[in-house]
């Protein structure tokens, strides 16, 4: 097995969120997401929340953009009942 994703990992990640009819997925990896999965990514679009709001339904994430605080996780604000 690779320990390199490729893009179709992303397509696999992308079939996993609709089969589980989830609104967003995000990927967390190592290594900066190449061209193509950046592309396939994209190319899923956009959700929008119930208050307008519009959040990528796939974000690829890396580890050190989120310790860095370059890059977050986006996502509707929740407030459980």
């Amino acid at each position: 097995m690779p320990d390199i994703l490729e893009a179709l990992d992303v397509r696999a990640l992308n079939h996993v969120r609709e089969r589980e009819k989830a609104e967003i997925a995000f990927s967390i990896s190592l290594q900066q997401p190449t061209p193509a999965m950046v592309k396939d990514a994209s190319s899923v679009g956009f959700y929008t929340s119930v208050a307008g709001e519009k959040f990528p339904r796939v974000q690829l994430l890396t580890i050190e953009g989120l310790f860095d605080n370059t890059q977050r996780a986006e996502h509707p604000y929740y407030e459980p009942i």
